[in-house]
């Protein structure tokens, strides 16, 4: 998320392997503790991205 400012669900399942529900359930997760957000309106499908909520972790410096 660092690198390109968000993720989406297909980004979750190719980096960890997983299948789409594992990935949602872990997106909502995160969401639920606010370490990401939605950036963009959309309901379902490729268009929804992720991007850092308030509880994101900073970088280094």
């Amino acid at each position: 998320m660092r690198e390109y400012g968000f993720v989406t669900n297909q980004t979750i399942r190719r980096l960890f392997d997983i299948h789409v529900y594992a990935a949602r359930d872990l997106l909502n997760s995160l969401r639920e503790r606010e370490i990401i957000d939605k950036i963009k309106d959309a309901r379902g499908g490729t268009g929804v991205k992720y991007g850092p909520g308030p509880k994101f972790p900073k970088g280094r410096s």
